[in-house]
């Protein structure tokens, strides 16, 4: 396995975990590279106001 596919297997187990655990979604925190949960997961960025 490749490192990517290694990553990638850890998150759809951690992902699997959660949703037996009861969650309905999930949010990855600083998440990077974003390219690869939106290929893994199929997720989807949510854009945030800055209140700077």
């Amino acid at each position: 396995m490749t490192v990517n596919k290694d990553l990638e297997a850890l998150l759809h187990y951690c992902l699997k975990e959660m949703k037996e655990a009861g969650y309905e979604y999930a949010i990855i925190g600083q998440a990077g590279p974003i390219e690869f949960y939106e290929k893994a997961c199929q997720a989807r960025v949510i854009p945030i106001k800055s209140s700077f």
